[in-house]
């Protein structure tokens, strides 16, 4: 819910420039149905590449520019291997790693029982030991389940992307002055395939509250960020 909005005014944004443009929850998302506690992170993909094909239908297109967010990054990464008709990708805060992504959310979880003045009942690598026991572990927002998670923590999107050369937009949401060490890699890799791939880097110095809804009101904007993907889009060919 924190980006539901910049998610939809984008989709808006695009379609005024002239891009056909959608935004879809997958299954167990949203308004989506779908079971969370037998959701992988195929289904994901599968439901990507559906997207995209009904993107294409719609629209007439004959090609997909792929936008991901933190996980759906490597989400749109893997989806893009299955299809032919990439023509742009642009990563907003990309994780690189599945398994960094739900420790991130399990240390967001434990700092705010520690803020609320309670303390918590183990650590982070317990927390990880109760979703293989039980099968679950409530979050902040959710829960984390078993199936979405063991599909899911070996994933690395350099793996995902190491034969993407196309248009590429990486978006840094982090307060610091220069490229993670992560985002620099992927940058690197991507421009030194076989045919030298053309990455666009956007820095903004914000770090969106990404793991505590409910806790923060879930209305997160940046105007620029907005302005540079459609700056992005407007110069692809």
């Amino acid at each position: 819910m924190l980006t539901q909005r910049i998610e939809a005014t984008l989709a808006r944004v695009a379609a005024r420039a002239g891009f056909a443009a959608f935004r879809y929850n997958s299954r167990a998302h949203g308004d989506s149905a779908g079971e969370p506690r037998e959701l992988t992170f195929a289904d994901l993909v599968e439901d990507a590449c559906a997207a995209a094909q009904t993107a294409r239908e719609l629209s007439g297109a004959s090609r997909i520019i792929w936008l991901g967010l933190r996980l759906g990054c490597i989400v749109a990464g893997e989806a893009m291997c299955r299809r032919e008709d990439a023509a742009g990708l642009a990563l907003w805060e990309p994780i690189h790693r599945g398994g960094d992504y739900f420790r991130s959310l399990l240390r967001a979880t434990f700092f705010a029982h520690v803020a609320k003045g309670r303390r918590p009942g183990g650590t982070v690598d317990g927390m990880l030991d109760q979703i293989k026991r039980d099968g679950e572990l409530p979050v902040i927002g959710g829960f984390i389940n078993r199936a979405l998670y063991d599909s899911t923590c070996g994933l690395d999107l350099l793996q995902s992307l190491q034969n993407w050369h196309g248009p590429t937009l990486i978006a840094q949401l982090q307060r610091k002055h220069k490229l993670s060490d992560d985002n620099e890699q992927l940058r690197s890799a991507i421009c030194q395939t076989k045919d030298g791939g053309n990455v666009s880097v956007v820095m903004i110095a914000q770090e969106p509250p990404w793991n505590m809804m409910p806790i923060v009101k879930p209305q997160w904007m940046s105007n620029e960020l907005l302005k540079s993907t459609k700056d992005w889009l407007d110069g692809l060919e």
